[in-house]
């Protein structure tokens, strides 16, 4: 396999016919990053605090709510190789041309970009946080049932996380003229998978693979600081789980990687999964 500098090489390797694009998808990864702490703790501790039934009872719990919401949040990113507490300029124009209008200035920019690759809503979140800021900013006590809701957010939140890590797939963009030249277990198109690393709470690096006619594999290994890798990562969470979202991804990236072609020419042929 040889390196390649940039992902126009990837590109220009494998020439893609945009008029017949076919999808595939296949294997997952794991989200490798832990806490000291993890939501589950979190989520046991604001169980514990609800049995209380005290005013100082109900203020734990839901403050463990937000911090079980808050670590999977920053589990997600950190192993995506994302760092929670410096989301980048171009990561945050990604998040501003995918996500729908009311949701383009969530705060923190954490919560932006967990919602723009397809981990979640932000609605339900938001309303989790806004009653923590409730007990800060106006010292207010919780109702039991605000705070119960606030529990089963985090846990409806963590099990999605869960479900995400199950379902997230390998993409793989090809089209309807791939010829039977390429070796069976090879890339037929452009794939884009994580790469194997040994070390332990690092978050996983990610590749752009493309083999010529003559069996040749090519790689590009993302650094993070690249606006599509944004995209691919978004393609990659919501491919199982949500094809409208991955068919909306994908012709966004033929468009950047492709952008003499008029929009109106890419096509995307089938789902080949």
């Amino acid at each position: 396999m040889k390196d390649v500098a940039s992902i126009e090489e990837i590109f220009e390797i494998r020439k893609l016919n945009t008029s017949s694009l076919s999808i595939g998808a296949s294997d997952n990864i794991n989200f490798t990053h832990r806490l000291p702490l993890m939501p589950e703790d979190y989520l046991r501790f604001a169980h514990s605090d609800l049995k209380e039934g005290s005013a100082r009872g109900l203020i734990n719990a839901l403050s463990n709510a937000k911090r079980s919401i808050d670590s999977i949040i920053e589990i997600a990113l950190k192993s995506l190789s994302i760092d929670p507490r410096n989301i980048p300029a171009h990561a945050l124009e990604f998040c501003n041309d995918v996500l729908p209008e009311w949701d383009k200035n969530i705060n923190p920019t954490s919560l932006r970009i967990f919602c723009a690759l397809g981990f979640s809503p932000s609605l339900l979140i938001k309303e989790v946080r806004s009653l923590r800021n409730n007990i800060e900013h106006d010292y207010e006590i919780p109702s039991i049932d605000e705070t119960i809701k606030a529990v089963e957010i985090a846990e409806l939140l963590l099990n999605t996380l869960r479900a995400k890590e199950m379902y997230n797939c390998c993409i793989e963009i090809s089209d309807t003229n791939t010829t039977s030249k390429i070796e069976e277990g090879r890339a037929s198109g452009i794939r884009f998978r994580d790469k194997y690393s040994p070390l332990k709470n690092t978050g996983t690096s990610f590749e752009l693979i493309a083999f010529n006619e003559n069996n040749q594999g090519y790689c590009y290994t993302f650094t993070g600081k690249e606006p599509l890798y944004y995209y691919f990562l978004r393609a990659m969470i919501v491919a199982d789980l949500d094809r409208e979202k991955l068919k909306e991804t994908i012709l966004k990236i033929i468009q950047i990687t492709h952008s003499k072609k008029p929009p109106n020419t890419i096509k995307i042929a089938e789902f080949d999964y």
